[in-house]
């Protein structure tokens, strides 16, 4: 029995297998490091906007988050912590698979 190319890929590979997936996934990691510095070491009289950046970068698959009642405190800020990321693979492992598809080229309509 002989393993097709198909067969050796891996969700990892789909994940970060290309630059664009990776540049995409380096980005909202740097955004991430962002809000959390800007939290830290920036005090603000006013709510800082900062944490909505990462949100905006994993849309769509971390809009259904914005319909919960997150509220305050702890709960809240770990469902944000868990969301992002998850968004973020998501996202990642869909624009591997557009790469692949693209660089394949799709079928001509017929």
């Amino acid at each position: 029995m002989t393993d097709t190319p198909r067969s050796k890929q891996t969700v990892t590979a789909r994940i970060a297998g290309n630059r664009i997936s990776q540049g995409y996934l380096a980005l909202v990691a740097a955004t991430l490091v962002w809000v959390v510095l800007d939290g830290v070491l920036v005090h603000h009289a006013d709510g800082s906007f900062a944490a909505v950046w990462p949100l905006l970068l994993t849309a769509p698959s971390s809009l259904p988050v914005l319909f919960l009642p997150l509220g305050e405190g702890a709960a809240a800020m770990a469902l944000y912590g868990a969301v992002v990321p998850v968004a973020a693979l998501a996202n990642a492992y869909l624009i591997g698979a557009l790469v692949r598809r693209v660089r394949r080229g799709s079928p001509a309509a017929a």
